[in-house]
């Protein structure tokens, strides 16, 4: 990432220079973190260093970080008990006193169920279009096919 960044900015001044790279940083900063000092964002990029940060930070929650999130929702979730989007009634709070009556009075409806399922399958596919880093083409798969 370093080397992308001394190409474009060989020197910091460049960087402190460009209005459309400070009005990026400054919106995310007042958008997506409020304006919160406390939050540890940037409001400003004046180094080098300091951008190929931000930018190594950005491609990694957009990319990696997210499919160890996504990825596996689908997996984990498609047994409802794992994650039930909803519970009509507070789990028992004692091991071992409740029935199969209880429980099917407790976990959402068939219904409700399949609209969670779906968009945990929908979340876990790899999108259609989806050109993997290092590639220049969409991997092709089978429409049918999740991941």
């Amino acid at each position: 990432m370093a080397g992308f960044v001394q190409y474009y900015y060989w020197n910091d001044d460049r960087i402190r220079g460009d209005a459309e790279l400070q009005a990026w940083i400054s919106e995310i900063f007042k958008e997506a973190f409020q304006s919160r000092e406390a939050s540890g964002a940037p409001s400003t990029l004046a180094t080098a260093e300091e951008l190929t940060k931000f930018l190594t930070m950005v491609i990694f929650t957009c990319s990696a970080q997210h499919a160890a999130v996504n990825s596996g929702q689908f997996d984990f979730g498609a047994w409802m008990p794992n994650m039930p989007p909803t519970m009509r009634r507070p789990p028992p709070t004692t091991k071992g006193t409740a029935s199969l009556e209880d429980i099917l009075k407790i976990i959402p409806q068939v219904n409700i169920t399949c609209i969670a399922l779906s968009s945990l399958w929908l979340l876990s596919k790899e999108a259609g279009d989806q050109v993997s880093g290092g590639e220049t083409q969409p991997r092709r798969r089978k429409d049918w096919e999740l991941t």
